[in-house]
């Protein structure tokens, strides 16, 4: 009896100390560490270093965010660890700044879902996106056109 007593309060503080320790995290949260290029037209690939992202590209996304809080989302075409190979979207189009009817080259910050979310990218490690070209943002920019009623074909018209 004295056994069954000992070996039940055993088990009884080994169940008070697992629930007191914390739990530790299988998926830590990923942290982009460097971007390159630092201006990138849509399109083109783009190079996020860091840590904590998932090996397999597919379980890896890359969110691109305007400063309108407009995001974008793309899956990377390569992946590891500590690297993710991203091409740059066209649905990052909608998310630049448009004067005099094209777009203008606009900061996008970045972040990464891995499992579990990223911060946001700040000033320095946030690209600059151009618009179909080169990657200057010159006259090769994406003109918008107002004649159509909905010139991006997301099936909003213009004005919304």
């Amino acid at each position: 009896m004295r056994r069954l007593i000992t070996i039940c309060l055993l088990a009884l503080s080994a169940v008070a100390l697992c629930a007191a320790a914390p739990i530790a995290s299988a998926a830590t949260k990923p942290k982009i560490t460097r971007v390159t290029p630092m201006r990138i037209s849509i399109g083109n690939l783009l190079t996020i270093r860091g840590h904590g992202f998932k090996s397999k590209a597919k379980r890896n996304t890359v969110i691109f965010r305007a400063g309108n809080g407009r995001s974008a989302f793309a899956k990377p075409s390569r992946a590891s660890s500590r690297k993710l190979v991203v091409r740059v979207p066209a649905a990052v189009a909608r998310l630049l700044t448009v004067k005099n009817s094209k777009q203008r080259p606009t900061r996008l910050k970045l972040r990464v879902l891995a499992g579990k979310f990223s911060d946001y990218t700040n000033r320095r490690l946030s690209p600059v996106v151009t618009g179909t070209g080169d990657g200057d943002g010159g006259g090769n920019a994406v003109k918008v056109c107002k004649d159509d009623s909905d010139h991006d074909n997301d099936l909003l018209p213009n004005d919304l």
